[in-house]
Parts: C-alpha cells; structure tokens; sequence
C-alpha cells in the first residue's frame, strides 16, 4: 500500500514553461540555465543540468515573465537531471509576484 504525502502547499501551482537563468550569489558564483516546471505566487520549480544548487543558495533569476532574487528552498537529483524548489524573496521593480500566473 502506497502512502501519498499529504500536500501541505499553501498556493495553487500551474504548470511553466520556458527557459530561467539562475545566478548564485555568495561565492563560487555560478551560472545555471534550466526550465520552468512550475510555479505559484511566491515561487517556482526549475529542472537544470549543469552545476548543483543546494538548499540555502541564494540566487538571482531571470525567467520569462518575472525576475528577481530567490532562495533554493530543496533540490535533488535524478541521475543527470537536477531540480530544486524557489521562494522567492525579492522582484525586480515593476514586477509582481504571480504575474502572469
């Protein structure tokens, strides 16, 4: 019998989709490309390749509707592909949070 994790979200997600680059801040710095999967109001789920972003990171992102500063809240690994969850702290000026959402 298979337990489901109860969902304890507490914003709807809708599916992304397009490109999103992430800057770590702090040091090493280290550019990511990877692609929307989701995203809520105050965050957003990326899949991403190269690099490895770890809980805590502090990153810079652009993406196609909204950018700003997040942290990486998860991650994990599937053999090559990497994830990792975002809440976002900061937008840049004149962009709000869930726009275009």
């Amino acid at each position: 019998m298979t337990v489901m994790a109860q969902n304890r979200r507490k914003e709807e997600r809708v599916a992304a989709a397009g490109s999103v680059l992430l800057r770590r801040l702090g040091l090493p710095r280290m550019e990511v490309a990877g692609q929307l999967q989701d995203e809520s109001a105050s965050g957003f789920r990326a899949a991403y390749t190269e690099g490895m972003l770890s809980s805590g990171d502090e990153v810079e992102f652009v993406a196609p509707r909204r950018s700003g500063n997040a942290v990486v809240v998860w991650s994990r690994v599937f053999g090559h592909q990497k994830e990792a969850g975002f809440l976002i702290r900061r937008l840049r000026e004149g962009e709000e949070a869930g726009a275009g959402t």
